[in-house]
């Protein structure tokens, strides 16, 4: 019995109606989830509508071709019977062979021509999906879920509903493709297979997000591009190979848009029966018929449902790493707040009915604001290089800098009669480090209305907690002599507001690791400071020389008050003792007479002319002294000089 395409070519415009549909259903639930794997589903699906358009033509043209030869061989009997006899005989036999010709045409370029357009369109997608699904980041897709507001029931809902049909009518196809009338289907059914899989992934991993777990979702939207870029190259690679592939007329070709990769997935027993010729062809003989690899391949199916169950039963313990305090949450609600399991192997209820949180309360974590960290140097050997580079304004030291408006001084501007004071602002890169650790894990993780990510919400705080500080604060106070008070400021404004968010956090240290202008203006704040200083540094100068100038007019009166103490003092004591001096010469004299005179005319010469040799000659010739001065210069040595003999005495 012959199987009529009919059947068939319904059956595809039935697939590219329902591929439409998903399609649509996909992208809709991609903007109303906000979730990008959803859509790429939708993009696979896309992919489909070519191949099941293919078919419908296919299918249309072979019944058109069946309709042609049974008019063709109703016009054989017909002359057999000697009858339908016609003088255009020999033309409509030429013509009756159109729809066939038509096939062999269509089933030899048409159907490649097909294959080459899905291969385009699955590597296009993949490479325009690629950048937009890798720049998606954890937090990215958290935030995503939650802004969309979506209903996550709906959604999975949608996706598992779209799996099952796919799969159902992938079966049904796959199945009417055992009939050698219906081969082609098979093409179009492993490709909704290959929706299907990517339907499901998705429905579970949408499932994982109701537990706030991200990195699934994140990561199979990846996979499905990948995916998609393997199945496009695999077209591509056959309809490349089918150009140098024999045909032989009247046997089925398989087209190029039939994924063998997909065929795995629809014929599961194919792959132990590649396996053991794989097997059979490696030893030599006939392993797939030993009573290892039988048993193995009766039993393989519950060998594997034990592993699965070995593997989920293994989801009862858990061990909570050193540092660490965990709470089990039984259906999403805490049981163990009160009490937080310690460090060590725990049991609880298998997945996903228990699960486990830690929270490292013995952790110090570290918040940065205003700057970004290097990445940390290694050597060869892997060893961290410190690096003892100095900080300069001039020169970037961080990876990155955020400044801050710091008040700097004010201005009044003129306005009439009144002036208007203004302030003005500075940036300021102000780098500081905060450290802090949990202290409360209720408040951290299970306060009503808590935040899905604390650290985050920790780190805002901080940058507005120096955000407040710095535009209240004079920017002389900041880089000057304030550091000290300004992270004291710092650490309990934060805990005033870690305490009023009731974070479950308490900041234990604030560093302030350099307070700089940025590294484009530092070099014009470096020659205004520098200004400053040189002015100071002669406000400084002039006072030390008024200081100087002051106090030597002080010692200089002083030293000639003093002097003219001394002289006083020395006139007074003089006139005394001349007095005094001059009542004994009365006395002496009075006693000696010329004796005291003699005396007195003797020292007088001994006085002012120590150094001339004196000759005293008596006589009683000459009634008055006679002085005689002996100019010539003495030639002839003294008679005393050779002895050594001191004669300044014997000569006065």
């Amino acid at each position: 019995m012959k199987l009529s395409p009919k059947r068939a070519e319904n059956l595809s415009i039935a697939a590219l109606i329902l591929n439409l549909i998903f399609f649509f259903l996909a992208l809709f639930f991609d903007k109303f989830s906000g979730a990008r794997a959803v859509g790429l589903v939708g993009w696979i699906y896309l992919g489909g509508i070519p191949i099941w358009l293919a078919l419908i033509i296919q299918f249309r043209q072979r019944r058109l071709a069946n309709t042609e030869k049974f008019e063709a061989q109703e016009y054989q009997r017909l002359r057999k019977e000697g009858r339908g006899v016609s003088v255009f005989e020999n033309d409509m036999e030429s013509e009756l062979m159109v729809q066939q010709r038509r096939l062999e045409w269509i089933e030899k370029w048409l159907i490649p021509s097909f294959a080459i357009i899905v291969a385009v369109y699955l590597i296009a997608i993949s490479i325009w999906q690629w950048p937009i699904v890798n720049a998606v980041k954890l937090s990215q897709a958290g935030d995503m879920l939650l802004k969309t507001g979506m209903d996550l029931g709906k959604t999975i809902v949608a996706m598992a509903g779209m799996s099952i049909v796919s799969f159902l009518f992938a079966c049904y196809t796959i199945g009417m493709s055992r009939q050698e009338e219906w081969r082609p289907l098979r093409s179009g059914g492993i490709f909704l297979i290959g929706g299907t899989l990517a339907s499901i992934a998705v429905a579970a991993v949408l499932a994982a997000t109701a537990f706030a777990i991200y990195n699934p979702l994140i990561i199979t939207g990846k996979v499905i591009v990948a995916f998609i870029m393997l199945l496009g190259l695999e077209m591509a690679l056959i309809v490349t190979m089918d150009f140098f592939r024999p045909r032989i007329k009247g046997q089925y070709q398989q087209a190029a848009f039939e994924s063998r990769l997909l065929g795995l997935f629809s014929e599961p027993g194919g792959i132990f029966r590649t396996a053991s010729h794989a097997l059979d062809y490696q030893f030599g003989f006939k392993v797939s018929e030993t009573w290892f690899y039988r048993l193995l391949e009766k039993y393989i199916v519950m060998l594997l449902l034990i592993q699965a169950s070995v593997l989920y039963l293994s989801t009862c313990f858990f061990i909570v790493p050193t540092g660490n305090q965990a709470v089990c949450e039984r259906w999403g609600a805490p049981i163990n707040l009160s009490n937080p399991w310690e460090a060590g192997l725990h049991f609880k209820l298998p997945a996903p009915i228990d699960k486990v949180k830690c929270f490292p309360v013995s952790q110090i974590k570290t918040v940065d604001v205003g700057y970004e960290r290097n990445e940390p140097k290694k050597d060869e050997a892997g060893n961290l290089i410190h690096d003892y580079t100095p900080v300069l304004w001039t020169k970037d030291h961080w990876k990155a800098e955020y400044p801050f408006l710091v008040p700097a001084r004010k201005a009044g501007v003129a306005i009439g009669d009144k002036t208007v004071t203004n302030n003005l602002f500075d940036k300021l890169v102000v780098a500081v480090v905060f450290q802090y650790h949990i202290n409360d894990i209720e408040n951290y993780g299970y306060q009503p209305g808590s935040f899905i990510d604390p650290d985050k919400v920790i780190n805002q705080l901080c940058e507005r907690t120096v955000l407040h500080y710095c535009s209240q604060n004079d920017i002389e106070q900041i880089l000057g002599p304030g550091r000290f008070q300004t992270a004291q400021m710092l650490k309990d404004n934060i805990n005033k507001s870690l305490a009023q968010y009731n974070v479950g956090v308490n900041v234990d240290f604030v560093g302030i690791k350099s307070v700089h202008p940025p590294v484009k203006v530092a070099e014009a704040f470096e020659k205004v400071i520098s200004a400053l200083q040189q002015k100071q540094t002669k406000i400084l100068l002039a006072h030390g020389f008024a200081h100087q100038v002051l106090n030597a007019a002080e010692a200089q009166a002083s030293v000639a008050k003093a002097k003219a103490n001394a002289y006083k003092l020395e006139r007074q004591m003089l006139a005394e003792a001349e007095s005094k001096k001059f009542a004994s010469n009365v006395k002496a004299y009075e006693k000696g007479k010329n004796v005291y005179l003699l005396r007195e005319y003797l020292s007088v010469l001994d006085q002012y002319m120590p150094n001339l040799r004196k000759y005293l000659i008596a006589s009683d010739n000459v009634d008055d002294w006679v002085y005689e001065f002996d100019l010539k210069e003495n030639i002839k040595p003294d008679m005393f000089g050779s002895l050594g003999i001191d004669t300044t005495e014997q000569q006065n």
